[in-house]
């Protein structure tokens, strides 16, 4: 299990003042810590913004968040217009919802782009490239909690934005969540449109990020369909990419995906391959999304092993892949990933139903139910 550095206990600290509402008492101790690790200082600089933003302090706010997001990087213009003060703080709670999704902080950033879009529905309020972006994000958490029809709705509404700008460089990302969206509602033929479209718009404009990613995804598709040759050869385009741009995560999520298709393939062997070279990296990278899938795997071709092995060796497999669980489990709890941490409740549940343990089995049976039940990002009242 991954054990706390003493800055993530002050961190924990802190949030534990936010919620008792003594924002200032979490500003000192925020001030007062320092650390070499990009990610921790993202998140020391997002949780100091969110505090002043709730003690009303919205310049202040803004000046920390600038650092991570010029103004100029989401509106071109925006030093050289006027604008008002609902304005000013709407594109603060913009970015303040795009540092906690780049923290997988998935029910935070919701509750920020929620107030962002409230702010940008009241009079004398025109901002659309912060509306398209807005929304844009909130089709990404809600596609992350399991809203994809929710999710849709949003990117439509982003997309009719865009129809008098085909240039709009948040289009490619539009077209990426329509596709994943209506690939988990398995509406294949209409997502494969949309991926089509946005592995074309990633290409025209050099998003080689984006355009792994796209790979990966229409991997995905493929996968749920059981085409696994089509689904290994998307994912070894997506791996190309993300080694050549040195992207651990998309690297680690394609060593993943790949296990996964080999394992439904029965080849196990393979699987254990590419799980464990996603594990020789994993020490480097810090996305508990990406660790969270990881492990979830791992546990499954763990599980897939006892069914090869000598029954003597049932019961330390059988414990290893509970501990790869616990590990997908700790990892996805920290990024607010509802869906994906229900599916590791019930493997958890299944596996001590199976070992006779039953009343610790319904436990993970409840917490599954509720993980996949918190109504995040599901209004916008």
């Amino acid at each position: 299990m991954h054990k706390k550095s003493s800055v993530e206990r002050s961190i924990y600290r802190v949030q534990l003042w936010m919620e008792e509402g003594q924002y200032d008492l979490a500003l000192t101790a925020l001030q007062n810590l320092k650390t070499r690790n990009i990610d921790q200082t993202r998140l020391i600089i997002y949780i100091s913004a969110w505090c002043h933003t709730l003690l009303e302090e919205w310049t202040e706010a803004q000046c920390l968040l600038n650092s991570l997001y010029p103004p100029s990087s989401i509106e071109a213009n925006w030093h050289s217009t006027k604008h008002n003060e609902r304005e000013r703080r709407a594109f603060c709670l913009m970015c303040l919802g795009n540092t906690a999704l780049e923290l997988n902080r998935f029910e935070e950033a919701s509750q920020h782009y929620t107030q962002c879009l409230k702010l940008l529905n009241e009079r004398r309020v025109n901002l659309p490239q912060v509306r398209i972006k807005t929304l844009n994000s909130l089709g990404l958490i809600c596609i992350t909690n399991g809203f994809y029809a929710m999710a849709i709705k949003h990117y439509e509404e982003a997309l009719n934005l865009c129809k008098n700008a085909p240039e709009h460089d948040v289009l490619p990302e539009i077209n990426y969540g329509l596709c994943d969206a209506n690939r988990q509602l398995r509406r294949y033929e209409t997502a494969y449109i949309y991926g089509v479209k946005a592995l074309q718009l990633s290409k025209q404009k050099s998003m080689l990020t984006l355009e792994s990613r796209m790979q990966h995804l229409l991997g995905k598709i493929n996968y749920q369909q059981n085409a696994y040759e089509e689904a290994a050869n998307h994912y070894m385009e997506s791996l190309a990419i993300a080694s050549q741009e040195h992207n651990q995560e998309l690297k680690i999520a394609n060593f993943t995906a790949l296990a996964d298709v080999l394992l439904a393939e029965d080849r196990l062997e393979e699987a254990k391959r590419y799980s464990q070279r996603a594990l020789e990296i994993a020490n480097v990278m810090y996305n508990h999304y990406y660790l969270g899938l990881l492990y979830l795997t791992c546990g499954n071709v763990t599980l897939a092993e006892i069914e090869q092995t000598e029954e003597e060796q049932h019961n330390m497999l059988f414990s290893k892949a509970r501990s790869f669980f616990e590990q997908a489990k700790e990892s996805l709890a920290q990024t607010q990933e509802c869906a994906l941490l229900g599916e590791v409740n019930r493997r958890i549940a299944q596996m001590l139903e199976q070992s006779g343990q039953t009343q610790e089995a319904l436990a993970y049976w409840k917490t599954a139910y509720e993980s996949v039940s918190k109504p995040v990002g599901l209004s916008l009242d």
